[in-house]
């Protein structure tokens, strides 16, 4: 091996380290928690094989969370992708102040989550929130809604909240995507007497594709894993009407003291997100 290899290594060697420390080690330990009996209270647990998996994949706790899990992950993901599609075509057109439009576009996005969420929970507020006031104000409802704390609105609500705060991640993709494309293609389309749909079916969305194929990608694995939001929003309520998988792992491991099956919740997770990005992979090759 020449010399230049080692210190190739040598260079690359602490970013594995960090890597290992902050994510393998975590996963090992993980999947070996999910094979013992432990309690939050004990050092050591004993040893039972998949007995965890096989009483975490006959609660029904587990799949109403996974449903939930699907619907969140489907409407921010599917929401994201709509408005953040939209807004890039939009700025694209743009010629005055574009670095100004874009830095407000991208605001939500860079805003800390602990502000976020305390903004919408006052916003929201059934008592003194803006939103129920000013619909109040215009008679499109007689008396306040209980956004947050409502089974049928809650899921509903946080998914809005999250399509706002993310979709700046896929515009911004999109955006630059959309400025390499040869403006010679368009000027050939609209000589062909080319509409703008047909614009965008034929040149743009072909273009955009391979983009849109890794930022949903991105998404779903994000979004998927996501749980800081739906905690200080909901908590996961009311009920469990908004508990996810992420959710369901943190009530049983620290609520309900059983780190065992805590691990085991979140090891399904991984699994079922490596499988997903598997497929979307394989999909995108073929």
């Amino acid at each position: 091996m020449k010399r230049y290899s080692f210190f190739g290594i040598a260079l690359l060697l602490p970013s594995f380290v960090f890597l290992g420390l902050l994510i393998i080690y975590p996963l090992i330990n993980a999947v070996i928690l999910s094979l013992h009996s432990r309690l939050i209270y004990e050092v050591q647990g004993e040893y039972v094989g998949l007995k965890n998996y096989v009483e975490v994949l006959r609660d029904r706790s587990f799949w109403h969370a996974l449903w939930i899990n699907v619907l969140w992950t489907a409407g921010t993901v599917g929401g994201q992708l709509l408005i953040g599609i939209i807004g890039a075509l939009l700025l694209h057109e743009v010629t005055r102040c574009k670095g100004l439009i874009r830095a407000l576009v991208m605001l939500p996005f860079f805003i800390p989550t602990i502000s976020v969420t305390l903004a919408w929970r006052w916003l929201l507020n059934p008592n003194f929130g803006l939103i129920n006031y000013i619909l109040k104000s215009t008679g499109i409802i007689t008396k306040p809604l209980s956004w947050l704390s409502s089974p049928q609105l809650a899921l509903g609500v946080i998914i809005f909240i999250a399509i706002w705060r993310y979709f700046p991640f896929v515009l911004i993709n999109v955006l630059a995507r959309l400025q390499t494309i040869p403006p010679e293609l368009y000027e050939a389309a609209r000589i062909d007497g080319a509409t703008r749909w047909k614009e965008f079916r034929y040149i743009t969305f072909p273009e955009i594709a391979d983009v849109l194929s890794a930022v949903t990608v991105l998404r779903i694995v994000f979004m998927f894993k996501k749980v800081d939001e739906i905690m200080m929003l909901t908590g996961g309520g009311p009920g469990n009407a908004t508990e996810n998988l992420s959710v369901l792992a943190y009530r049983i491991a620290f609520q309900g003291m059983q780190f065992s099956k805590g691990a085991t919740i979140s090891i399904l997770t991984f699994l079922i997100l490596v499988i997903v990005s598997i497929a979307k992979s394989m999909k995108a090759e073929g």
